[in-house]
Order: structure tokens, then C-alpha cells, then sequence
């Protein structure tokens, strides 16, 4: 993607959280776009501490939750690198209690298995009051216990089943393997290498609590929210435990389109693709090693989302333009901007920005009346009239054709909209107030 694309792209998106963000019911969030080895951008709204009114910024800490599974992935295909495993082994092998699990299935488990979701482990055991902090999460011992005691729901290999309890299994391995605890290893290997200076396994006491966005439940029916406990996920902290700020999970993202000594080209290629279909009913939503794999448009993304109590986390990768986007949001609700993101750079990715195209630029702007806002953006060889509210993206757009100076033509129109009629720029002193839309006089009310 052209610099001149994604910087227009990056401009409008800045402007249409701006304009949503009032209407959302989010606590706050963080956003980001990196590109190559640059971070391009980044946007907090809302608060971090709706209770002490702190507003939220760009280096806060969020709990990123099943983000943790890639770097799961990326450190056992680190040591399969090293010869010290291979995917294709039984997890007994290493952890030979396993043997001993009341499922004798469980011997048949290979690592590939697990970071697949396909080995049949359950999702989060028989109790997972956990998440709602009931009890604390699974230390090792109660992890053993979960497995040894714990039936299989599907044989291995049989279909996808997400598997917390699964993904907490490869730590013990990653343990086991290379003689350092979980939060020993992504630091020495993962964190430090990549100078991800502000991310880490798991809470600990001598973390710094404040850097954190405080996360809150959903609203109430009293429209309130409850703070919820930031606790430490113990053992399973390889499948929902890491923290990290939007610009560390930029830096961490590089390594699936950059040439690094963090991991190989094989071990990348084969943690990104399809592995699994997630979903029958959608076949453009897959998993591979610890990694999701999902299509939105014409491309296919690869990620994670993340969900722990107060925080819900979306990554998407475009490998082929080396740009990532991280979002990060500190509520359960709110609004889900991602795709609307991913539609936008996809919008401003196919337009040729030429000299004659960039005379058009003069007329972009938000027009707004009492009936709806109207963004027009500069589509090239024509210009694009975009619906912003409720998150709204360039998907079902209206297009405007030039026919004389300040002149144009409705050449498409969303739904039963003014087809083939004229839309006029009304200029005072030069400068463009307000656009004639089809008989309409609607108001400029931004740049």
C-alpha cells in the first residue's frame, strides 16, 4: 500500500472515530496502525479510570488475553527450530504424567494437536468460575488435576474445539523444554529481542498496576459499570495471561512479514495458514498454529482477538502490505471498529491518487443536516460520499461523477437515494460551506 494511501486512509479513520466515538458505549480504547518496521499511528479515546477520570492514552497496558496463543505458537516452533521438539510428537513424551490422565486418549495428543485446537481438550474445565473471579485462575497443580481427572470431548484430530485448558498444557512444555518458566522464556526470547519494553507473561506484585487501563463489566441496566479485579492467570497464562500496549503488539506483529532471527520463514508460513476451518458455515474463518485467519473483503487477515473480564483485544495482520492493526478496548461492550478499519484501508488501497485526481481534494468534508452526516471523500476520479454514523464504512457509498466546476452527478446511490441527479458545491469567498445535495443545502461542518 502506496505511503500517500495509507496516510489519507489513516486521516479519515482518525476523523470517523472522532465523529462515532460520542455515540459508543465503550469505557475507551486504543487503536493503532503499524507498517513495516514504523508505527504510523495510534488514537486513545475515553477513559482508562472512569472512577478517578483518567483519561485514556496510547501506553497503557491491556490484558490481551488469547493474544497469548501466538506467542505460544512462536515459542514452541522456536524450539522446534532448535531441534528440542517436534510438533508431530505425543505431548507425553515431554510430560510424561500425561500417561496417567483417567483418558487414555490423551496419549495420542501430539503438540501440533493442541496449537491446532484440535486435540478435544476441554474449553476451560469443568469449573470456570475463574473468569468471573470467583476463584482464582489454575495454578499448575490444579492444571495436572483439570487434565488427569478431565475425559477428552472428542477424540484427537477429529474437528476444531477451542481449548484454554490446551494452550495452558503447551506451557508446561514450553517449561519443561527449555528449563525456564513461561514469563522466563517470552521475555528472553520473544519480548527482549523484539524490544517490547512495556508487555509481560502474566500480572505480577512488583508490576505497575497504574500503567494498567482499569477494565469494566458491561452497562447496567442503571447504565453502569462495574471495575473488575486485574489478577494474575497463573497457569494459564500461555493461553489468555500476556499484557501489552498497542505499540508492543506492533513491534511483536512484524515478525510474520519481516525477515527476523525471532523465527523462520517456515515456521511463520506454517503458524499462518489454514489449519482448520473455525466455523462450517463460514469457510473464510480459519485457525492455524495459535493463530486465526479470517477474510474481510477481498484478503485474508491473520491475528487473534482476546477477551478477559474487562478487556476485548482484535489484531489484524495484512501480511502482503506488512501493516497491522491493533485495538484495544477496556470494556465487554462497545463498539467492534475493527472490520470498519479494515474496510477503509482496503478503500483508499485501489485509489490512484494522480495530479488530477488531487484536485478533487478541495471538496472533501463532512456535511451534516438534522436527517444524516455525509462524508465526502476524494475517490480519485470521482468523489465518494460515505454515511459515517454507527460506525459506518465505505461499503455502500454514494458516487459522484464531475460534470462542470463545482458540478456533479449522483452516478450511485445508496438504497432509494437521488440517482442521476445534481449535487452542487456552494462556495462564500472562495471556500466551500455547504453542498446542494440533490435540492438539499447541507452544511460543512469539518474539513
Amino acid at each position: 500500500m502506496k505511503k500517500e494511501n495509507i496516510n489519507r486512509a489513516i486521516k479519515y479513520i482518525d476523523s470517523w472515530i472522532e465523529y462515532n466515538f460520542p455515540f459508543s458505549r465503550a469505557a475507551g480504547f486504543v487503536v493503532a496502525i503499524g507498517q513495516g518496521d514504523k508505527l504510523l499511528w495510534q488514537k486513545a479515546c475515553g477513559m482508562a479510570n472512569m472512577e478517578k477520570k483518567i483519561k485514556m492514552r496510547t501506553d497503557y497496558f491491556f490484558r490481551i488475553a488469547s493474544h497469548s496463543k501466538m506467542f505460544t505458537a512462536v515459542a514452541l516452533m522456536q524450539l522446534v527450530e532448535k531441534k528440542k521438539i517436534k510438533l508431530n510428537d505425543p505431548l507425553n513424551k515431554y510430560l510424561p504424567w500425561l500417561a496417567e490422565t483417567k483418558d487414555k486418549r490423551y496419549r495420542r495428543i501430539t503438540i501440533r494437536h493442541i496449537l491446532e485446537h484440535a486435540a478435544g481438550i476441554i474449553r476451560d474445565g469443568e469449573d470456570g468460575s475463574y473468569w468471573t473471579f470467583e476463584r482464582p485462575f489454575p495454578k499448575k497443580k490444579d492444571l495436572i488435576k483439570i487434565l488427569k481427572s478431565t475425559k477428552l470431548v472428542y477424540r484427537p484430530n477429529r474437528r476444531f474445539k477451542y481449548s484454554n485448558v490446551g494452550f495452558s498444557l503447551l506451557g508446561l512444555l514450553i517449561e519443561e523444554v527449555s528449563g525456564l518458566s513461561y514469563s522466563e522464556y517470552l521475555e528472553k526470547n520473544i519480548f527482549g529481542p523484539l524490544g517490547m519494553r512495556n508487555s509481560g507473561a502474566d500480572v505480577s506484585p512488583d508490576v505497575k498496576f497504574s500503567r494498567f487501563a482499569v477494565g469494566y463489566g458491561r452497562v447496567n441496566i442503571k447504565l453502569l459499570r462495574k471495575p473488575l479485579k486485574n489478577s494474575s492467570t497463573n497457569a494459564m497464562a500461555p493461553a489468555t495471561g500476556v499484557y501489552a500496549t498497542a505499540a508492543d503488539l506492533c513491534k511483536f506483529t512484524r515478525i510474520f512479514y519481516q525477515k527476523t532471527p525471532i523465527l523462520s520463514e517456515k515456521s511463520k508460513c506454517d503458524i499462518t495458514r489454514m489449519h482448520w476451518i473455525i466455523d462450517k458455515n463460514n469457510k473464510d474463518y480459519q485457525y492455524g498454529l495459535g493463530c486465526s485467519r479470517q477474510k474481510i473483503g477481498p484478503k485474508y487477515y491473520v491475528g487473534h482477538t482476546g477477551g478477559y473480564p474487562g478487556f476485548i483485544t482484535r489484531t489484524l495482520i495484512d501480511v502482503d502490505n506488512k501493516i497491522t492493526l491493533v485495538f484495544l478496548r477496556n470494556s465487554l461492550d462497545g463498539p467492534w471498529i475493527v472490520n470498519g478499519i479494515i474496510k477503509i484501508l482496503q478503500f483508499f488501497e485501489k485509489i490512484k491518487f494522480t495530479s488530477s485526481a488531487r484536485k478533487f481534494d478541495e471538496y472533501q468534508g463532512r456535511f451534516e443536516d438534522i436527517w444524516s452526516t455525509l462524508d465526502i471523500i476524494n475517490g480519485g476520479d470521482r468523489l465518494i460520499g460515505v454515511y459515517p454514523d454507527n460506525w459506518g464504512a465505505p461499503e455502500n457509498n454514494d458516487e459522484l461523477q464531475r460534470i462542470g466546476k463545482d458540478k456533479f452527478v449522483l452516478e450511485k446511490v445508496r438504497s432509494s437515494g437521488p440517482l442521476g441527479e445534481t449535487v452542487k458545491f456552494i462556495r462564500s469567498h472562495g471556500k466551500i460551506i455547504a453542498i446542494n445535495y440533490a435540492g438539499t443545502i447541507v452544511p460543512r461542518v469539518r474539513l
